[in-house]
């Protein structure tokens, strides 16, 4: 399969030219563009033809075309000449008219895209996983993500790049498909929502990190409102869980005789208050669009990469290693092929950290950078490609290296980490001491062999012996919760100075505001580009973010991180955008065309192309089934049993999930009514503005509303009647009935694959036939193909009629009263005609002579005459009255053409009107046109061609025309 993806792209880059639509629609594009531009590039060459002549000749459905045409290029998809490329030059436009704004840097596009996918949620989820399972998970992450997460991001950073559209405007290749985009955006939208009260504790420990050497971490001391007033001393695993329920989240009903809250509880200002400063940031960020945004993505993204590289290496230097096998001590590669917990967490982080935004990707894309060509552009994209894909796995391994080294600090300070749940203080402990015994579940049962399930902002542990119905296992953000707090206060300020505790929680909060501003772009986007449009987008999530903010805000956190966090409808809905592209749009959007924006070698771009076709769409549905049977998404559609949520919160949990799957059909059935109830007056074009529009512009923009076209069809201008003059009779040819004659459209050859599979399939279907005849008793060899039945001269069913017999014709006219022709006895009959070569056969050699050296008869004046074209030529030429002062010849010495002329005179100039009538009649009522009528005439320079437009002085040239050798073609 490999092998044949391949050769197909080999096929495809050399020998499909790349041609968005050669006989476009009605696009919003195009209602902008006066004139068309045919361009042909052969190579290096190129030939640019500019036309404008009323618009009548290169115009369809009323709007002017734009064809381009690439033959040849470099191989590799090295070809600068594709019709892909964007003409820098003309600024794209946005709807109100203005030109599109272009990233401010080279670097800003690329370090925009590196937060979609390196970010503080699933830096954290990539230490916690590592030290569980050690490198045997790293291992198999990065299996997963050169064969499915990578070949994602980038095919969604070269649609971006390509259809130059965020999330819902690049459904504009197919309308049918829109509600894939709608539904996306929404999802994301509301997973931003909830991720930013995160960073509202981080801000939280950021500030308590202001300590001096002589001071305590305040998740040191404790929480005298959960363990009572007085000098007790508690284990640090309790006082740091206590700060983050107590202090943190100021989860006051916690504590000994509190009765519990009614309703979600009162708003925690702390919180609050965090939450608008962060949405108060965004708002600076995006305030310009992405020229804010390009800016200040630079210098955030830096700064944190390089606290990231500080603080990895100050941990790690606090810790003694013999080899380098002892960074990650849970490594075990007996388990590698075992563990099927530790592939199903690799593959669901897989898509989480290259997957998850990609809406987000799309909005980055879509946008070029400020300076640069075409060329230049793609250099570019295939830059931020490698650039993305070599940061995010450097970040990730740098963010596993510091998870260890925590734990591995905790167990010198005698420290055991396991994971807990956040439901109560009881709960809540994950520090055992090393000194003493594990307990028996423990002790029995790893943590590398629990069920666990990913999520966005945390992970959940299913434990055989907690009680389901109390114990959810769930826990946000346990790298900055859990292992960095404690490891900061087991190893003391004298070990790791408090200035650590600042670029680190500065170093995660600056991950975590990156990755909320690459989020929350695309949702400002679809609101509006202004400030205006950005300030009420951040209010709106302000105000939503509020509820999060209370005391049972980690709860209403862990639902919907249940509900939205579960990746297996997210699946769907990408498994639904990667189908549509390639199934329902097609060209030029395909695998092979859209692989070659990335401007890689022919193997890797080979097995991108395959893994776009074949892998990516196989891998998700398989992941999909798995999340959903592992996760806790299955027991909200449980109504039956009782489970760890109430049965009303697994109905509506259940309804949101569906919701979004059926917000596609409900936008189908909508964009159907709207483009069918209008537009073009025949009904394949609307389904082709439906399905597969054309793209307008090469690059796929739309400069105004798309929905607000205007379609007139205008007719062919009909041809000119055409007039002969001879003597006393005029013919007068009438102009066919006007037809919509567009230029035929470039229809690609097979590819080697489509080859392969037509020669398997008629293997097949022989075998079978085979295999019938021998079922029924037949002989394969005997058996013979059924004649195909003659029809009749007679067509009572008024079909197409033969074309009329010359032949019959003249010698029935001739031997009527009152002609006087002379023709051989046994007449005229049209029969095959023969073919000469101008090579070898010139001037009086074409005609044959029917008398020999002698000027006596030939035997051959005996048999029929086969009239050629240049007969009938003659017939249909007037026959001149002077012959030059000569007497004519006799008859039977004449050559046949001239004695089909003399015939001709004889007929009558009426019976010639009448055949050429006839003729024309029936061409016309088979929907031909006149051309049809020479277009069985042989080719030039080997026989004559019949035309309608005669010359009266033929006689005066023909000696010369028989001297020069030459064809008489007008």
């Amino acid at each position: 399969m490999a092998l044949f993806s391949y050769n197909m792209f080999v096929i495809s880059s050399k020998d499909f030219p790349s041609l968005f639509e050669s006989r476009s629609r009605p696009d919003d594009d195009d209602s902008r563009r006066t004139g068309d531009v045919t361009s042909l590039a052969v190579g290096t060459e190129s030939t640019v033809t500019a036309a404008n002549t009323n618009n009548a000749a290169s115009t369809r459905n009323g709007s002017p075309q734009s064809t381009t045409i690439a033959i040849g290029g470099h191989p590799g998809g090295e070809d600068d000449s594709d019709s892909s490329d964007d003409d820098e030059s003309v600024p794209e436009m946005d709807r109100n008219g203005r030109p599109k704004p272009k990233w401010p840097h080279m670097m800003s596009r690329a370090m925009a895209c590196s937060f979609c996918t390196l970010g503080l949620f699933n830096m954290s989820r990539f230490a916690i996983f590592s030290i569980h399972f050690g490198a045997n998970f790293i291992v198999q992450f990065l299996i997963f993500s050169f064969l499915f997460g990578i070949p994602m991001l980038w095919l969604q950073m070269v649609l971006g790049s390509r259809v130059r559209g965020g999330p819902v405007t690049m459904w504009r290749i197919s309308p049918i498909c829109k509600g894939i985009g709608i539904a996306l955006i929404l999802a994301q939208g509301l997973i931003s929502l909830y991720s930013a009260i995160s960073l509202s504790w981080v801000l939280v420990y950021f500030r308590d990190s202001f300590v001096s050497r002589s001071e305590k971490y305040r998740w040191q001391e404790i929480f005298e409102m959960y363990r009572g007033p007085g000098n007790q001393s508690f284990r640090l695993s309790d006082t740091v869980a206590d700060y983050f329920n107590g202090v943190v989240l100021q989860r006051y009903q916690l504590g000994p005789g509190v009765r519990g809250i009614n309703g979600i509880g009162a708003v925690r200002f702390q919180l609050a208050f965090n939450l608008a400063i962060l949405w108060t940031f965004v708002f600076v960020v995006l305030c310009k669009g992405i020229r804010s945004f390009g800016k200040i993505v630079i210098g955030l993204f830096c700064f944190a990469f390089i606290g990231l590289i500080a603080v990895t290496s100050k941990f790690l230097s606090m810790v003694n290693y013999d080899s380098i096998k002892n960074v990650f001590p849970a490594t075990d590669w007996a388990d590698f092929f075992i563990n099927s917990k530790s592939w199903m967490s690799a593959a669901q982080e897989t898509f989480l950290t290259w997957g998850l935004l990609g809406v987000s990707v799309y909005s980055i894309s879509c946008r070029t950078n400020r300076k640069g060509g075409s060329r230049r552009t793609k250099r570019e994209l295939r830059r931020d490609a490698l650039l993305v894909a070599a940061v995010t796995l450097v970040g990730l391994m740098l963010a596993a290296a510091f998870g260890s080294a925590c734990v591995q600090i905790l167990n010198s300070r005698g420290y055991y980490y396991f994971p807990g749940s956040y439901e109560n203080i009881g709960t809540d402990i994950f520090l055992l001491p090393a000194d003493q015994p594990l307990p028996p579940q423990h002790a029995n049962m790893p943590t590398k062999w629990l069920i666990r399930y990913s999520m966005v902002l945390g992970e959940s542990f299913k434990r055989p012996y907690a009680n389901p119905h109390q114990e959810s296992g769930y826990q946000v953000l346990r790298l900055v919760t859990e292992l960095f707090p404690s490891t900061l206060a087991a190893a003391t300020q004298e070990h790791i100075a408090p200035i650590w505790s600042l670029i680190g929680f500065l170093t995660l909060l600056m991950f975590g505001l990156g990755q909320l501003c690459a989020m929350w772009k695309p949702i400002a986007g679809a609101i509006g580009d202004s400030p205006s449009s950005i300030v009420l987008s951040c209010v709106t999530g302000l105000f939503m973010g509020i509820p999060l903010a209370t005391e049972s805000g980690i709860t209403i956190i862990h639902y919907l991180d249940m509900v939205l966090g579960g990746a297996w409808w997210l699946l769907l809905l990408w498994i639904g955008h990667i189908l549509a592209i390639f199934l329902v749009r097609g060209r030029p959007l395909t695998s092979d065309l859209l692989v070659n924006d990335l401007r890689l070698g022919q193997t890797l771009s080979a097995f991108i192309a395959f893994a776009w076709n074949f892998l990516l769409p196989i891998g998700m549905i398989f992941l999909c089934i798995m999340e959903y049977r592992v996760s806790n998404s299955n027991s909200l559609f449980n109504w039956k049993h009782g489970g760890y949520w109430p049965l009303w919160a697994r109905q509506i949990g259940g309804f949101i999930q569906v919701a979004f799957l059926l917000l596609v059909p409900v936008v189908t059935v909508v964009q159907i009514y709207r483009y069918l109830s209008k537009g073009p007056p025949d009904i394949l074009d609307r389904f082709d503005r439906l399905l597969r529009p054309s793209m307008g512009s090469q690059d796929g923009s739309s400069n105004g509303n798309s929905s607000r076209l205007q379609y007139t069809r205008r007719p062919a201008p009909p041809l000119p009647v055409r007039t002969i003059n001879s003597g006393s009779t005029m013919i007068s040819l009438e102009s066919r009935p006007p037809q919509d004659d567009a230029p035929p459209k470039y229809t690609p050859p097979p590819s080697y694959t489509t080859a392969t599979g037509a020669r398997i399939a008629k293997m097949l279907r022989n075998s079978i036939r085979r295999s019938v005849r021998r079922i029924i008793g037949e002989s394969s060899g005997n058996r013979q193909r059924a004649a195909i039945p003659v029809q009749s001269s007679a067509n009572p069913a008024g079909d197409e009629l033969p074309p009329p017999d010359y032949s019959t014709i003249l010698t029935s006219i001739a031997l009527q009263p009152g002609n006087t022709v002379s023709l051989p006895p046994t007449g005229l009959e049209m029969g095959p005609r023969v073919l000469y070569n101008s090579e070898t056969l010139s001037g009086r050699r074409r005609h044959r002579s029917l008398t020999n050296a002698n000027g006596t008869l030939q035997q051959q004046q005996l048999q029929p005459q086969n009239l050629t074209a240049n007969d009938v030529l003659q017939i249909l030429r007037p026959a001149t009255s002077q012959t030059n002062g000569t007497e004519d010849p006799p008859a039977l010495n004449r050559t046949p053409s001239f004695a089909v002329a003399a015939a001709s005179s004889a007929i009558g100039y009426g019976n010639v009107d009448l055949v050429v009538r006839n003729s024309l009649n029936r061409r016309h009522s088979a929907g031909g046109s006149v051309e049809n009528l020479v277009l069985g005439a042989a080719p030039i320079g080997d026989s004559s061609i019949i035309t309608l437009a005669m010359d009266e002085d033929y006689d005066r040239h023909d000696a010369e025309r028989h001297r020069n050798g030459n064809d008489s073609v007008i």
